[in-house]
């Protein structure tokens, strides 16, 4: 057996205990409110979110702009502002800020 290998499952087993099935209530305005389950890193993306903006410079992530498309789908209204950064290599880069309101439905035994 390769021990990278085997280091590598037991990292994925530790991570999708972490970020495993979860539910969240959405409320929308003029929406009625609706429950999602999420799990992996589109929870995690949820969860960034709502403890505040975030920008993909400040708190790097694979597929930033994916998880927040997949949310957008599911209905959870996401603003983007774009911000302009200096540098070599100068531009614009998305900040996202969470407008659904959100809360983590709890689990029965929390």
């Amino acid at each position: 057996m390769d021990p990278a290998n085997n280091r590598d499952t037991k990292m994925s087993k530790i991570s999708s205990k972490r970020w495993g099935l979860r539910k969240f209530q959405i409320n929308n305005e003029n929406v009625e409110p609706f429950e999602l389950s999420l799990k992996g890193r589109v929870r995690w993306a949820l969860e960034t979110l709502m403890r505040g903006s975030v920008t993909p410079t400040e708190n790097p992530a694979p597929r930033w702009s994916a998880y927040i498309f997949d949310l957008r789908l599911m209905g959870v209204d996401i603003q983007t502002d774009y911000v302009f950064h200096g540098g070599e290599f100068a531009g614009t880069h998305g900040e996202y800020t969470l407008v659904s309101q959100v809360t983590k439905i709890k689990k029965e035994h929390e």
